[in-house]
């Protein structure tokens, strides 16, 4: 970088019409190394980069500026940088900034010492848009940068995606602690997860009673969350009678003088399949997000023959189920807290 008077450009400059190239305004020319000029003011550069503030200091008293004299800075960006840089200490952009220029602005701001503006970068990459195509470049970004929330909710939406975490350029201002705080609290997350999933099938079946004192073989035993009501999503033709392939599915035991009780129902195995469908998945997608995906509904579409109201009703009552379960795992999630600096 260097500096001179605005007589002494050398190569060919382009020029520009619009904000910061008119020549009557400003005491300084920002010079790119493409050849674009921008016509701002000392002060509010100073203002907004210390850098600048340590390089042009105020004028004194005993020092006044010759008005006809402007100061020439030559930069090593570019020019679109540069505008989108000065626009943000200026005003505002109008267009949204595209994830793939944010490394290079927040370098930039790192360099000359631009607090503010990459504050500002630093709120842009809470966009939602950003954070729901391109998560993994917004945490290498944020985590690169200082910008610990953007790092937290990047993380979380990355948990909608497949386990691939593939190269991408951004990935260059991170480091490999936080690279690994990432991995680690992805498989985290999927241990939180898989006991909302998981049937357990016992290994060794056991006889057991009802209130009524009727006997059940009990073989399975699902997910400690689910509740009474979700019990009755899961009937076949009756919760007396157990039907072809139909599996007992214990929720609740107890005992009493000596006698152990149990609260279930007779499922149909479609449930248990679709569950397990979900927990194979969850292995690459932990955040499943289950309502109405194929992954859930094809396994219990499939069965809805055996069910009480046929396929409608089937498909309604697996809606209000899978709405129960990704509260479920929203909660276990936001348990598990991701390490930053």
């Amino acid at each position: 970088m260097s500096d001179s008077d605005s007589n002494s450009s050398s190569g060919t400059v382009r020029v520009h019409h619009g904000p910061f190239r008119n020549a009557a305004v400003g005491d300084l020319i920002i010079e790119t190394f493409d050849g674009d000029r921008f016509h701002v003011s000392k002060s509010i550069m100073a203002v907004a980069s210390v850098y600048f503030a340590h390089r042009y200091p105020p004028p004194t008293s005993t020092s006044p500026t010759l008005p006809s004299k402007k100061t020439r800075t030559v930069v090593s960006e570019d020019s679109t940088l540069w505008e989108k840089v000065i626009t943000l200490i200026y005003s505002s952009l109008e267009e949204p900034i595209p994830i793939a220029a944010f490394g290079a602005l927040l370098e930039a701001t790192k360099k000359y010492r631009m607090a503010g503006v990459a504050n500002v970068l630093g709120q842009m990459l809470l966009r939602a848009d950003l954070m729901d195509t391109e998560p993994l470049r917004v945490y290498a970004l944020a985590s690169g940068f200082g910008f610990p929330d953007a790092a937290r909710i990047a993380a979380r939406r990355m948990l909608r995606l497949p386990a691939g975490l593939e190269y991408t350029s951004e990935l260059q201002y991170t480091s490999a602690v936080a690279y690994h705080r990432l991995v680690e609290y992805r498989r985290r997350c999927v241990e939180v997860i898989r006991p909302l999933l998981h049937w357990e099938v016992l290994k060794n079946p056991k006889r057991v009673h009802d209130e009524l004192g009727l006997e059940y073989r009990v073989e399975v035993a699902c997910p400690s969350w689910i509740t009474t009501d979700l019990e009755e999503l899961m009937l076949c033709r009756g919760r007396m009678k157990s039907p072809e392939g139909a599996i007992f599915v214990s929720f609740r035991e107890t005992e009493l003088c000596g006698i152990e009780y149990v609260t279930g129902v007779y499922a149909h195995p479609a449930w248990r399949e679709a569950m397990e469908e979900l927990e194979k998945a969850s292995q690459l997608v932990p955040d499943v997000t289950p309502c109405f995906s194929p992954t859930f509904l094809e396994p219990l579409m499939k069965a809805s023959g055996n069910t009480l109201n046929g396929p409608a009703g089937l498909v309604a009552n697996a809606h209000t189920f899978t709405v129960a379960l990704d509260k479920q795992i929203s909660q276990a999630i936001a348990k598990v807290v991701l390490e930053t600096d």
